[in-house]
């Protein structure tokens, strides 16, 4: 039987590596490296969030900003989160545990995981109101906006000529501009 580390543990053994590590209910998951797409699509969403709520008391963070999900006894390390209104960081400066957006840029290796496990995760955090997937391989970019307790909308976009609309932050972003030169022809 494989004991189940601590909280503690796992923020000694972040201190410790040089990458990330996720953790979840006890287990702790190292982290890949993502690819040269993933990398691009990434910095093009915080790009376009961080103009498009530039006026807005909001602030886009990288994936060096860990989310504490408490009732789930995890944290992770979302590609993109956005922060609105006053922010009550957690352990160190490091941590969010009032996240009104997640972006996750799907991988061949995480795409399942980010569907589902992390998803019914993040649905425990009571500021999030909204959860976006990026595709790498097509053009598709998926969002779900809470409308309740356990009450979602899906809205799927697949054209470069789409704006996507961000209905918890109030904003629009082309597909265009999150898939800026990125060519998947």
């Amino acid at each position: 039987v494989k004991s189940k580390s601590t909280v503690q543990d796992y923020l000694s053994y972040l201190e410790s590596i040089e990458g990330k590590a996720e953790f979840f209910d006890g287990e702790i998951f190292d982290m890949a490296g993502g690819t040269k797409a993933h990398s691009l699509v990434s910095s093009n969403c915080i790009r376009a969030l961080g103009n498009a709520l530039s006026a807005r008391d909001c602030v886009v963070y990288t994936r060096d900003l860990k989310v504490e999900i408490a009732k789930a006894n995890a944290f992770v390390f979302p590609d993109v989160t956005v922060v609105c209104g006053e922010d009550q960081p957690g352990d160190k400066e490091t941590s969010t545990e009032k996240p009104v957006l997640i972006v996750e840029v799907l991988s061949d290796a995480t795409a399942r995981f980010d569907r589902n496990g992390k998803f019914s995760r993040y649905m425990l955090l009571d500021s999030l109101r909204e959860y976006v997937l990026i595709e790498t391989e097509e053009y598709q970019v998926d969002v779900f906006l809470k409308m309740g307790e356990g009450n979602w909308r899906y809205r799927k976009y697949t054209s470069l000529e789409e704006e996507i609309r961000f209905d918890a932050l109030g904003v629009t972003i082309k597909v265009a501009d999150i898939y800026q030169k990125l060519d998947l022809k």
